[in-house]
């Protein structure tokens, strides 16, 4: 009896020795290792409604989106209100169709008549023909609304010279703008390993882009008939990819993009109460994440003001 007397006592020591270490340690675990906040859970980006977003800082909200690069611009004065790794090597996927559609612009030949090619008409996600003739201006809705990447080959060869091919000219109008880290290959964004940019070249080519006003009709329109001249009474109806327009009052463009290497990229345009921002984000691990980073990006740069 005495023995098991003796047993029970030593076994109860050793139970309360046990759980006054876990206490202890438990208590240093949650001192140095805290639990991450489910505000900035990108897991669950539905959680970020509602949250005070001005109480994080720079670093935090680096943390809280899934872009690897990002940088947010005041339009207004070119200051830099947000970056994370914002002059890292990045694929623009059909962010690229920025330059691309800036450039047919500037050529003043909006009103001519575009005959598709062969290669035109090869391209991936494309409804053109080879011999089908839109007007030059159809085809920039075409390119920024449903990101046809046709049509950026169709534009590219109709604007290239004997003298200059567009890729000449999309990368002699980088150099001018100051895009020191881009470097252009295609018209449309389709991965090379040498097609790459950073989020604040990116930047840097939308807040010019956003200066002219034949543009930004093209970045804000939500959905657009596209009448082709031949063959006649052929036409398509284009939506804009853009989530945001129709999510987040005040952005007014401007392109996503999107490859399996390049992953979920979107420049933003807000304009809305004298703030004017442009928001960049690349490399966002899933696609639709792109426009829920943003959102944030915008949220926290708008309360921080």
């Amino acid at each position: 009896m005495k023995r098991k007397q003796i047993f029970n006592s030593v076994l109860f020591v050793i139970i309360i020795y046990n759980l006054s270490l876990l206490y202890s340690c438990s208590g240093c675990s949650n001192k140095k290792t805290p639990k991450p906040s489910a505000e900035i859970n990108v897991n669950n980006p539905n959680l970020w409604t509602g949250t005070k977003a001005e109480k994080y800082s720079n670093n935090q909200m680096a943390q809280a989106i899934s872009a690897d690069a990002a940088i947010v611009v005041d339009r207004s004065t070119g200051k830099i209100l947000f970056e994370k790794n914002a002059d890292r090597m990045e694929y623009p996927a059909s962010m690229t169709k920025m330059m691309t559609c800036i450039l047919a612009i500037e050529s003043g030949k909006l009103d001519s008549i575009v005959t598709i090619s062969a290669n035109a008409s090869a391209a991936s996600d494309t409804y053109l023909t080879r011999g089908d003739r839109i007007l030059l201006s159809n085809l920039l809705y075409m390119l920024m609304l449903s990101s046809n990447n046709g049509s950026a080959v169709a534009i590219a060869d109709y604007l290239s010279t004997p003298s200059e091919n567009f890729m000449q000219m999309m990368n002699q109008k980088a150099k001018a703008l100051g895009m020191y880290h881009t470097h252009f290959i295609t018209p449309n964004g389709m991965h090379h390993p040498n097609h790459f940019s950073t989020a604040r070249d990116m930047a840097t080519l939308a807040s010019y882009c956003m200066r002219n006003p034949q543009f930004k009709e093209y970045v804000a329109t939500k959905q657009k008939r596209i009448t082709y001249k031949y063959p006649a009474g052929k036409n398509i109806h284009c939506y804009n990819e853009n989530k945001l327009l129709d999510l987040y009052d005040g952005v007014n463009g401007i392109k996503t993009g999107f490859t399996d290497i390049a992953k979920g990229c979107l420049t933003t345009s807000y304009d809305r109460n004298g703030a004017r921002l442009i928001v960049v984000v690349m490399h966002s691990r899933k696609g639709q994440l792109r426009f829920y980073d943003t959102m944030k990006l915008l949220d926290w740069t708008l309360h921080k003001s």
